[in-house]
């Protein structure tokens, strides 16, 4: 009886032992299995970790290409922006400009310097009036308009048709017809003379070139006396002198039947 219980004890204590060694070996092989996964898993995140770095640094060359590109469309748009903008302000400024000049800017009147504007003026509506009644217009003399601006400039100190005057103006221009008085058994130095029939007229018109030009043609025309040989079909030629001096404006408008400039 004891040697059996004895034997049961011994093979119970085998037993025992030999599952104690199955469970290590167990242990070790979960142990082992776990520790292949850990090694398994971490080249596998390496691999990630290198793949991630590598796939980076493409993507980021291309970015920076992009960037460039990028960077370059950015600027472009910039400058037409800023083209555009500019763009925007030239056009609108002139238009205010254009406004405050038509708003703001005063007329310009004529001034001394519009004198020879005045008299080409005039000139024209001298002809213009001649036409309506039928009249050739009446061809301009250099020679005659300087004799004309002559005696506008006399006309300051003396407003009248004065024949010493008119004999003055000529000789010191050389101008016209040449008279020797001994010739005719007269006394007296030789002299000049136009042989132009004048309207003289002085006035303190305010207004641009063309509007005191065309007061002074409208004037002439209205006095018949003046008109009946400015206006006339046979004086075919003519000169106007316009003096500005002192606020007033003084007119010699000379015409003549022949051309005095090849006398």
């Amino acid at each position: 009886m004891k040697r059996a219980l004895s034997m049961f004890l011994c093979i119970a204590l085998l037993l025992s032992i030999t599952g104690c060694r199955n469970t290590e070996e167990q242990t070790t092989t979960t142990q082992s299995n776990v520790t292949v996964k850990e090694s398994t898993t971490e080249p596998e995140t390496v691999e990630k970790a290198t793949e991630s770095t590598t796939e980076p640094t493409e993507e980021s060359t291309k970015p920076k290409s992009e960037e460039i590109t990028s960077g370059q469309n950015a600027h472009s748009k910039e400058t037409t922006t800023v083209k555009d903008s500019k763009a925007t302000i030239i056009t609108t400024t002139p238009k205010s400009q254009e406004t405050e000049t038509k708003t703001t800017n005063p007329i310009q009147y004529a001034t001394k310097a519009d004198e020879k504007a005045i008299a080409e003026r005039l000139v024209y509506y001298i002809n213009e009036y001649r036409k309506e009644q039928g009249a050739p217009v009446a061809t301009k003399l250099p020679g005659l308009t300087k004799y004309a601006e002559y005696r506008s400039r006399q006309l300051i100190s003396n407003f009248a048709h004065d024949t010493e005057d008119e004999r003055t103006a000529a000789t010191a221009l050389k101008y016209g017809e040449y008279v020797n008085p001994s010739l005719y058994g007269m006394s007296g130095e030789p002299y000049y003379t136009a042989n132009a029939g004048e309207a003289i007229a002085n006035a303190r018109y305010v207004g641009t070139a063309d509007e005191i030009a065309k007061k002074f043609a409208t004037l002439t025309r209205n006095s018949s006396g003046h008109w009946a040989y400015v206006g006339d079909s046979r004086y075919k030629y003519i000169g106007i002198g316009i003096t500005y001096e002192s606020g007033m404006w003084y007119c010699d408008i000379a015409v003549t039947m022949e051309n005095s400039d090849n006398l």
